[in-house]
């Protein structure tokens, strides 16, 4: 089907919103804009919300504002003057900027030159009454009312490389003025903003303006069925287009299942339906079916199929720039993933093509699929003309609606990109650890960096968007692929020498195996040749015993002729003695020999008990070298789980959550990885024990378990948010029990039984009614509540009702939760509280990070002791009567900084300004001073946290570090540190049935520390909370389950962390199936 193009009469404007001019054509939304206006009305400020892509810039400006002009009445009556730009990267120049480009504060709408600098420097120098002080200096100051339109409020934060909201002060001066001028009700200034759904729950971080977002809110959803029904009946209808009933359901299931806004892809396809039949018909009617919808482009993918179209319509070159050109808002870096956005300097040195080639490329782009690009200054963001762009370096690129386009070849690079970022960012910190810590690659990490430098995307102009060393990362992987392949020279040379080794050692064996045989065979020889000896010897003997036999009766027959012949008698007798003494030496000779082959065979039958011995011995050597040889093979196996583990939880952190197919993959890899890695320790464990004494491998020595347990926990946490859509674990509304709240939560704490209470930034203190067990759920979860008048700073429990609470204002109250009854125990003074957390002998509570509040039980109600303008205060809560606690070892103009108490004794340890550590005894009210050498005390000049660990003390700092001390005797002796966050120390929590420090800083990183000893930072676990957000407080209770702790946070959730790794791999299989 030819497109006809018919733009002048179409009423459908591509990927663009809908601007104040083209209102007339803005359809569906009336009853919205009524609904917002008397927001407006009513507060003279209006906060939009709505996802990405929902038409919150078409509702402002083709909706309200043509609206307004219609004559909205104001303070200042009908006529109004009407500011309208993006924060961008600059927010308040851009302020400066929109108020002075087109005369707004001018009757004649003619501005001056020095606009611009006077409006900056009065808003620099007044602060939040800048705007106020303008206005009233203005020409229309009551005479025409001001709006001011702060659109796509989202640029704040969608910039990070550009824009660092944590660093700059610009986005608090800009909601300063807002908030500020708000306050001025009889004005005349009228406010709208817009926002992101995704960000907009930043904004109650911003105190002054969070109290009056909940009733200026109008969530604007994207188009439904209704709308687009609405939409089609003034458009197409009109020129007598119907569409098949079949169409209308497939929008009716499209817009009820999708988890983002369709609008862009809408405007796409009606605006090339539209010029095909509208331009065809010639008003004679028509009918729209599936099949012409299909011919247009499936919903989901018809703006990826016009980029497509563009792409093939180009030559080579043209192919080649426009993928680098897309490839250039590609960025990996954890800060940047998810925002498409570039700089026009980078882009053009990347592409590598002079500018005329490249301004054109992009403008037939932009003339193609109109609205897919912003583009702008970075101190000015009004948007550039649509057509003829030129552009300056410092312009800013960003792409529009990337997850509505479904581009395939996009995906494609966007894949090919993520494996150039993780190749990049392995490698490069393997450079920066080398020689020291890291050895040259080896395959198959080699081989992978080896292709990864050879690729054709990927030089040092690429790397320029990320923060690492290109050119140190490529040397390093040179410098390994040399030392391989002077690797295999050697091996190669090598195993010619082992060639001829082996034949050595062949001719060796054989010569071996020949002596063996021959002992064998003498031995054998020798055994045989006794025993024939032995037989020889035995006949000889019988011989003699016949002999003898025969003397004898020839004995008697000569006895017999003695008498006839006694001299021959005498004679006989003397040959016979001769014969006997001769027989009874050969006799003794034979015994001798008997012996001798006696001795012969108990050596032979030894040295053939001692051979058997000796081959039993081999064979058990054997079997244990076999056995060795599995363990080794296994633990071969291990190393490529402990890669696999390592792998995913790179590749997790660099997945953004929407990439639901992605997620899915990781969590049954990591299912896999957890159940494979159990299976091989056991084997090993099982080998080890079925050998018994003989010496088997340590698999502890070669592997280490608890760093991959600690991998496998903060893997498992990424994965839990993110297939829950969320980015974040402390994002995840199924782990979140305080859904009734949307402000900062400052303080947590938990009662002997069990109950929670928190409270912050929305003035009202939540105690749980039921003990926080494994049947809590968020869903079941019900609070009591009690209002105060400014916001929650610390709360303590006395016990299960009754609390203590500590308000930004100064007020300590004594409060009861559930009769709603309470005394202000300390007047409002205006000035910072901080008060010391609760120690209470028989509950094991843990110390909260502030040490705000502590109660000390006595023999009667107990004391509350406090920290109040740098003074020490006690509590009497029974006389209710406040006292200070003068110190006159003090210095002048000495103070307390900072101040914590030891659960195992109660003693309170004070540092102060001077940074000298004091010990009170609470007992004995004894006042003893810490002695600290010189070096150590140099540790403590930056303290913000002293908690406490067994018997050991913990010193958070604001750089980060936490310092472990010992107190003896007086003393405190320095043991060890560890850097645990990149920016100040805000929580400490410790918790020694755990044998672990927990704790939380500015960065919004959750760290948990295992074993006493901190110097180990192999045995951390990092959890990252997400942007402008960190933890305020944290408890523990073992009720929830062993590995399991509760946190609040700034973003006023109420979270619970748990780190059993089986029930964590349970809970991933059940949402990966689900």
């Amino acid at each position: 089907m030819a497109e006809k193009i018919n733009n002048q009469n179409n009423p459908f404007i591509s990927l663009n919103s809908y601007k104040d001019f083209n209102n007339n054509l803005f359809y569906s939304r009336e009853k919205q804009v009524e609904d917002a206006m008397t927001i407006i009305q009513s507060n003279s400020f209006l906060a939009i919300s709505g996802d990405v892509a929902s038409g919150k810039s078409s509702f402002i400006d083709a909706g309200l504002i043509p609206r307004i002009k219609k004559g909205f009445n104001g303070i200042n009556g009908s006529q109004w003057s009407i500011v309208n730009f993006r924060p961008g990267i600059s927010p308040v120049e851009n302020l400066c900027h929109a108020l002075s480009s087109e005369g707004n504060l001018y009757i004649s709408d003619k501005s001056k030159t020095t606009d611009y600098n006077d409006y900056l420097t009065t808003i620099r120098e007044k602060k939040s009454l800048g705007l106020v002080e303008i206005y009233r200096n203005s020409e229309i100051f009551s005479k025409k009312n001001l709006l001011i339109v702060i659109d796509q409020l989202e640029d704040l934060y969608n910039f990070p490389d550009l824009f660092d909201y944590n660093e700059s002060d610009d986005e608090d001066l800009l909601f300063d003025l807002v908030s500020k001028t708000l306050k001025f009700k009889d004005l005349g200034i009228y406010f709208i903003i817009s926002i992101d759904t995704g960000n907009y729950k930043k904004l109650s971080s911003y105190d002054d303006l969070s109290k009056i977002l909940s009733s200026s809110q109008f969530i604007l959803n994207p188009l439904n069925y209704y709308d687009l029904n609405e939409i089609i009946k003034k458009t197409f209808n009109s020129k007598n287009i119907q569409f098949d009933s079949e169409i209308m359901d497939h929008f009716s299931v499209l817009t009820a299942d999708t988890d983002k806004s369709l609008n862009p892809n809408f405007q796409l396809l009606f605006k090339k339906l539209y010029n095909v039949y509208s331009s065809d018909l010639k008003n004679q009617g028509g009918y729209i079916n599936i099949e012409n919808i299909n011919q247009i482009g499936e919903i989901d993918k018809i703006i990826g199929n016009e980029l497509e179209k563009f792409y093939s319509s180009l030559d080579d070159k043209g192919k080649l720039i426009l993928e680098k050109f897309f490839r250039s808002f590609i960025n990996f870096d954890k800060k940047n993933i998810g925002y498409y956005y570039q700089e026009y300097r980078y882009i053009k040195n990347y592409t590598d093509v002079d500018d005329e080639y490249l301004t054109s490329l992009i403008n037939n782009l932009e003339n193609n699929i109109e609205g897919m690009l912003d583009i702008f200054n970075r101190n000015a963001t009004k948007i550039k003309s649509k057509t003829n762009l030129n552009f300056d370096n410092d312009d800013i690129f960003k792409l529009n609606y990337v997850t509505n386009y479904n581009w395939d070849r996009l995906n494609d690079w966007i894949d090919d990109e993520k494996k150039s970022y993780l190749n990049f960012s392995e490698n490069s910190y393997k450079a920066s650890l080398f020689p020291e810590k890291m050895p040259h690659l080896t395959n198959p990490l080699l081989t992978s960096a080896s292709n990864w430098i050879n690729k054709k995307f990927v030089d040092e102009k690429w790397s320029q968007k990320y923060s690492f060393n290109y050119s140190s990362t490529v040397q390093y992987i040179r410098e390994s692929i040399d030392k391989h392949n002077a690797k295999i020279d050697y091996e190669k040379t090598l195993q010619k020498k082992q060639k001829k080794i082996k034949k050595r050692n062949i001719y060796i064996i054989v010569s071996v195996s020949v002596i063996f045989l021959v002992i064998a065979a003498i031995d054998y020889y020798n055994k045989y040749n006794s025993l024939l000896i032995l037989q020889s010897q035995q006949r000889q003997i019988a011989n003699l015993e016949d002999q003898k036999r025969d003397l004898r009766q020839r004995e008697l027959i000569a006895q017999k002729k003695q008498k006839e012949d006694s001299l021959a008698i005498e004679n006989q007798r003397g040959e016979i003695e001769k014969r006997r003494l001769l027989l009874e030496s050969k006799e003794n000779t034979i015994l001798k020999q008997e012996k001798q082959v006696i001795s012969y065979r108990q050596r032979a039958d030894s040295a053939m008990l001692e051979n058997e011995r000796f081959f039993k011995e081999i064979g058990e050597k054997s079997k244990i070298i076999g056995q060795n040889e599995n363990v080794i093979l296994l633990i071969k196996d291990y190393s490529e789980i402990n890669k696999k583990i390592n792998s995913l939880l790179f590749n997790v952190d660099h997945t953004i959550s929407s990439d639901k197919k992605t997620i899915k993959s990781f969590a049954s890899q990591f299912v896999e990885t957890f159940n494979r890695r159990n299976i091989v320790l056991k084997k090993i464990d099982s080998i080890k024990n079925a050998v018994g004494n003989y010496s088997i491998v340590e698999r502890d020595k070669l592997l280490d378990v608890e760093a991959d347990d600690k991998n496998l926990r903060q893997l498992s946490l990424n994965l839990i948010a993110k297939l829950n859509g969320k980015e974040n674990y402390s994002d995840v509304k199924e782990v979140d029990y305080i859904h009734i709240n949307n402000k900062p939560l400052n303080s947590l704490a938990i009662s002997k039984n069990g109950r929670i209470a928190t409270g912050g930034d929305s003035e009202i203190l939540y105690r749980s009614k039921s003990v926080f067990d494994s049947n809590i759920t968020p869903q079941n979860i019900v609070y009591d509540q009690m209002k105060f008048n400014s916001s929650i700073s610390n709360i303590e429990f006395i016990d299960e009702d009754i609390l203590a609470v500590v308000l930004k204002n100064g007020e300590l109250w004594y409060t009861n939760i559930v009769t709603k009854d309470k005394v202000k125990l300390y007047p409002n003074e205006k000035r910072k509280v901080k008060v010391l957390n609760r120690i209470v002998d028989e509950i094991g509570l843990n110390n909260k990070n502030q040490f705000e509040v502590v109660y000390l039980k006595d023999e009667n109600l107990g004391k509350l002791y406090s920290l109040i303008e740098n003074k020490l205060i006690s509590v009497d809560l029974a006389n209710k009567k406040i006292e200070n606690i003068e110190f006159e070892e003090f210095n002048n103009n000495e103070v307390i900084n900072n101040i914590g108490i030891s659960k195992s004794n109660n003693n309170i340890f004070i540092l102060t300004s001077n940074f000298r550590l004091f010990k009170i005894d609470t007992k004995t009210n004894m006042f003893y001073k810490i002695d600290i050498d010189q070096i150590n005390s140099d540790y403590l000049t930056n303290v913000e946290k002293i908690n406490f660990f067994g018997n050991s003390i913990l010193f958070g700092t604001s750089d980060g570090w936490i310092y472990l001390y010992e107190e003896r005797e007086n003393k405190l002796v320095y043991k060890s540190r560890l850097n645990v966050h990149k920016s100040s120390v805000v929580n400490i929590l410790s918790v020694d049935n755990l044998n672990s420090v927990f704790s939380s800083g500015s960065d919004g990183t959750l760290t948990i520390t295992k074993n006493r000893v901190l110097g180990d930072d192999q045995n951390q676990i990092e959890v990252q909370l997400g942007k402008n957000n960190y933890i305020t407080d944290m408890v523990y209770s073992g009720k929830m389950g062993d590995n399991t702790i509760m946190t609040c946070d700034l973003n006023g959730n109420l979270i619970f962390w748990e780190f059993d790794l089986q029930n964590a791999v349970e809970y991933i299989r059940t949402l990966a199936q689900n």
